[in-house]
C-alpha cells in the first residue's frame, strides 16, 4: 500500500492562532477532489482548585484559567488516517509551552474518547491519568516562570461526532473531515476530539500539521504547505 504524508504550518504573518479548532479544518478527500489568583505558587493545575465537574453530565474538565499557568506556544500533530474500516485515526502531537509561573510540576490537557498509549518528555516516559476528556500529566521536572519545554502524546481510536449531531470528526465514505466544533458541546470548541490540547477561547497557539494518507487521498489543512512525501 502506498501511502503520501503531507506537511503543513499554521502560522501565518507570525499571528498565533487560537485553539479554537472551528478555525481549523483539515479534510482527508480522494485525489480527485478539488485541492484548493496566579501568584509565585503553582496553583493553575489543581484539581481541587482548577478542575469543574459539569452536574448535568458529570464530566470532569479543566478551567480556562489553567491558561494563567502554562501558555501553550505550538501543537505539532501527526496522524494517521488510513483506517476508514475500522474508521480510526492515530499517531502523536508534540505541545510545545511556557510556563507562566514558579513551582509548574503538571499541564492538564483535553482529549475526548481517544486511547493515550503514552506520553514522553525528553526522551522520558511520563506518569499521567486520563480520566473522561481530562488527561493529567506529571512533568519530569518542576518548572518555573519562562521556562520552556514540550511533551508528546502518542495515541490513538474512534474520534466522535457531537451528540448533536453537528461536530467533531466523521468519516463519511471516501472523506474524513474534521469540524472542530460541537454544538451540544461544553465549550463548544472540539480539538479534544482529534487532538490533546487546551481545548478553549482564551489560548493561542501556533499548529503544523502532518498527515499520513493513503495513496488515493490527500490531505487538506489551512497554512502554508511545507513538504509532501511518497511513501511508496
Amino acid at each position: 500500500m502506498t501511502r503520501n504524508n503531507i506537511k503543513l504550518q499554521l502560522n501565518l504573518n507570525m499571528m498565533r492562532f487560537s485553539t479554537q479548532i472551528n478555525y481549523l479544518l483539515f479534510i482527508i478527500c480522494p485525489l480527485y477532489a478539488d485541492a484548493q489568583q496566579p501568584s509565585n505558587n503553582y496553583l493553575n493545575h489543581r484539581a481541587n482548585d482548577y478542575i469543574s465537574e459539569a452536574s448535568s453530565e458529570g464530566d470532569i474538565r479543566a478551567e480556562n484559567s489553567r491558561s494563567d499557568t502554562i501558555d501553550i506556544t505550538d501543537y505539532d500533530i501527526h496522524l494517521n488516517i488510513t483506517d476508514f474500516t475500522n474508521q480510526t485515526i492515530s499517531g502523536y502531537c508534540t505541545v510545545s509551552f511556557q510556563s507562566k509561573l514558579d513551582n509548574v510540576s503538571e499541564i492538564l490537557l483535553d482529549l475526548l474518547a481517544l486511547t493515550v498509549d503514552s506520553v514522553v518528555q525528553d526522551g522520558q516516559q511520563l506518569s499521567f491519568t486520563h480520566v473522561n476528556e481530562l488527561l493529567t500529566i506529571t512533568l519530569s521536572q518542576t518548572l518555573n516562570t519562562a521556562d520552556s519545554t514540550k511533551i508528546t502524546v502518542y495515541y490513538h481510536g474512534n474520534p466522535v461526532i457531537d451528540a448533536s449531531g453537528w461536530g467533531g470528526f466523521y468519516f463519511s465514505g471516501d472523506y474524513a473531515y474534521n469540524l472542530g466544533v460541537g454544538f451540544a458541546a461544553d465549550p463548544h470548541v472540539y480539538g479534544r476530539v482529534w487532538f490533546p490540547c487546551f481545548d478553549n477561547f482564551v489560548e493561542r497557539s501556533t499548529y503544523h500539521f502532518s498527515i499520513t494518507t493513503e495513496n488515493t487521498k490527500m490531505a487538506l489543512c489551512n497554512g502554508e504547505f511545507i513538504s509532501g512525501t511518497d511513501n511508496a
